[in-house]
């Protein structure tokens, strides 16, 4: 196990980085200016969560425009791998490409939108950067981190020459005529769909090298694909009969891209972590609720308290997960900036995923900041616990339980952060300053 001295692992990892028992608490609010007969007590209290630690296998990361690939290797969490895959299609229909078409180049251009390293000298390591076509179609039944396994995509680079990457802000991939040959080979009708054109036509795998188990460092890339394409340079004859050269541009990751991810995490996968709950980002180890667990812990504390639970209205509900200061205030960048409750989603087509619970659209809700004041996240979960204790307990499914998990705003809503890979301890269920639910509610009258 890693987790021995974990506050002196992290303290030299983020660094690298970048760079309760239970408390009853009554409360009445404003009795004295309500009428005796009409008096309603409003209480808080506070619980200790169920916890256990699990890996977050099966995540989706399709993420729109973005693609992480590279390696890292951590003291805590050991190592991390990534690899990416898109779709490639014409980004102009109605596209014609004349007469004996002879290729001259291909050249993709990968915009790099961000890199994750463990120290400023890590920042610029070189790395080789492979290419590979793939041997499927790309499609939504791929969107996993597992999806997309060395099976599916072919062992012969299509690069023309090697590549080595140390940083910046742009790859420039020089690709081979074999490639590119079936390309030119297209009718018109594959070339002005999309559909078609993926039909015959698959994606391609950027990847890197792995890191050794030993050596700590490495880096993660991420990719824009919204500011990356591909273009291709031929000589064919026109409808006048002229030799031409001719320039044509494809859009990467326009219809489909997914990720690979691998985490060595697994160790820290437990049912009672009582001494520390470890985190880690994408595939990673991540703190697990059980819904009926959650449910019993509840339904134990109204029972020692003498409280019917179909009486009890539930006001707000938060989950708190504490941590402790550890000395330096930079291991904190390795952190999750938001640590919120998600659960798993099961689509119309069966396939299912991660997503943060309903409260997080609610602008007025705490969203689990990482609060360095108080030394912990807390999220509301109200809607969530409502309606669990309404949820018949033969009802209650895996897709129930609840797994902090980061997140990230923007402007179009909330989502799973899977594009900045993040670290941390919080503390365990047998810390002093454990992991808890507090709730305010009141009693309904008879």
């Amino acid at each position: 196990m890693r987790n021995s001295g974990f506050r002196v692992v992290m303290a030299a990892v983020a660094v690298a980085l970048f760079v309760c028992s239970c408390i009853n608490v009554d409360h009445t609010l404003g009795s004295m200016y309500v009428p005796a007969n009409q008096d309603i007590s409003v209480k808080v209290t506070e619980i200790p969560l169920p916890v256990c630690m699990d890996m977050a296998d099966s995540i989706q990361t399709n993420l729109g425009a973005s693609a992480v690939f590279g390696a890292i290797n951590t003291p805590m969490c050991g190592r991390f791998y990534a690899e990416s895959a898109f779709s490639i299609t014409p980004t102009y229909d109605s596209l014609v490409i004349g007469g004996e078409p002879v290729f001259k180049e291909m050249v993709a251009i990968l915009s790099i939108e961000g890199n994750q390293s463990l120290t400023e000298d890590q920042a610029v390591i070189p790395q080789n950067i492979y290419a590979y076509q793939l041997n499927v179609k790309l499609d939504s039944s791929l969107i996993y981190n597992n999806s997309i396994t060395p099976d599916k995509y072919g062992t012969k680079s299509i690069l023309k020459e090697n590549v080595v990457y140390t940083g910046g802000d742009e790859i420039k991939l020089y690709l081979t005529e074999d490639f590119a040959r079936p390309i030119l080979n297209m009718t018109f009708q594959q070339l002005d769909s999309a559909e078609l054109f993926m039909e015959k036509f698959y994606g391609i795998v950027i990847k890197t090298d792995d890191v050794e188990e030993l050596d700590l460092g490495g880096r993660l890339n991420r990719i824009n694909l919204a500011y990356s394409y591909m273009t291709l340079t031929y000589t064919s004859t026109n409808s006048a009969g002229i030799r031409r050269d001719t320039t044509v541009e494809f859009s990467l990751g326009a219809y489909y891209s997914v990720c690979r991810y691998e985490s060595s995490t697994q160790e820290y996968a437990q049912a009672d972590p009582s001494e520390a709950l470890y985190y880690e980002g994408f595939c990673g180890v991540k703190p697990k609720i059980k819904a009926r667990e959650i449910k019993d812990a509840i339904r134990g504390w109204a029972d020692k308290n003498n409280i019917e639970l179909s009486r009890m209205l539930l006001t707000k509900a938060s989950v708190v997960f504490p941590f402790e200061y550890a000395g330096d205030g930079e291991i904190y960048k390795a952190y999750p900036s938001n640590l919120f409750p998600c659960k798993r989603y099961r689509d119309t087509s069966g396939r299912v995923t991660f997503c943060p619970i309903e409260e997080i659209a609610d602008a007025d809700m705490d969203h689990g900041e990482l609060n360095l004041s108080l030394f912990h996240y807390k999220s509301d979960a109200s809607i969530y616990i409502q309606k669990l204790l309404r949820t018949d307990d033969r009802d209650l499914t895996y897709l129930d339980d609840i797994w902090m998990m980061g997140t990230y705003s923007t402007t179009e809503g909330s989502f799973l952060d899977y594009k900045n890979y993040s670290m941390g301890v919080i503390n365990g269920t047998g810390a002093e300053r454990h992991p808890y639910l507090r709730f305010t509610y009141s009693l309904l009258l008879d």
